[in-house]
Order: C-alpha cells, then sequence, then structure tokens
C-alpha cells in the first residue's frame, strides 16, 4: 500500500474512532461482531463486582448496546469481548458495582476474571427482571 493510502487510512480509522466517542455512528452497526470492534477500537470491557452479589439487579441490562450482560445465579457478568465500553450500564447500576476494568477497586480484581469466566457459562440476559435482593 502506497503510503499516501497508508495515511488516508489511518486518518479514516482516527476519525471513525472520533465519530464512534462522539456517538455519530449507530451502535447497531456493530452489534453483529461485537469482538472485532473491541480489536479495532481497542476497547477495554466494563467488569461486574461485589456490590452486585446477591442483588441482581438487571437496570444496566436494558441500557446495554451490544447485549454482554450474562445472568449467574447470585450475580451478572460482563463478556469482556462483547463489552464496547460504551459507559451506559456504569450510571444505571443502583449498587455501583460496574467498574472500568482499569478502575476496579484493588479488593475486587478477581471479579475481572471471574466475568469472563462465568460469562462464557452463562446465559446471554436483554430484559429487565425482579432483583435478588427484592425477593
Amino acid at each position: 500500500m502506497p503510503m499516501g493510502e497508508f495515511g488516508r487510512f489511518a486518518g479514516d480509522l482516527v476519525s471513525a474512532k472520533a465519530r464512534l466517542r462522539a456517538k455519530v455512528i449507530p451502535i447497531a452497526i456493530f452489534q453483529q461482531n461485537p469482538a472485532i470492534l473491541r480489536k479495532v477500537f481497542s476497547a477495554m470491557a466494563h467488569i461486574v463486582t461485589q456490590p452486585c452479589v446477591g442483588c441482581r439487579y438487571t437496570d444496566c441490562v436494558v441500557v446495554c448496546p451490544v447485549e454482554c450482560f450474562y445472568e449467574g445465579e447470585k450475580m451478572l457478568y460482563i463478556h469482556p469481548e462483547e463489552c464496547i465500553d460504551c459507559e451506559a450500564c456504569v450510571a444505571e447500576c443502583p449498587v455501583e458495582a460496574i467498574f472500568h476494568e482499569d478502575n476496579v477497586p484493588e479488593d475486587w480484581k478477581d471479579y475481572i476474571e471471574m466475568n469472563a469466566e462465568m460469562a462464557a457459562k452463562s446465559k446471554v440476559i436483554t430484559e429487565k427482571k425482579k432483583p435478588l435482593a427484592d425477593s
């Protein structure tokens, strides 16, 4: 690829990242393959941590544009290869259990691996359900 074409491609990639972050590119375009989106844009995952255990509120699930939440017996999990780091879920969590992967408190770092392992074994959840805390 001639240098001019590479420069144009690199500029397009930077521009695409900026448009995505500004939410100009419709998220629906990427719903079919969020893993590729994470690789292209180097997105970091969000992690569900200890405050969700025994509560399992699902307010976060309904705002997720890529359906990356999975339902466990006692809590929810975010699949790290599907999360596009949009942060929509963070504000919706009533117990403040969701953190950016880089900001997980030290005491809860084991939840990073737990989300990856348990999301792979659990069923996707896309609709709001009655939380365990209200049961």
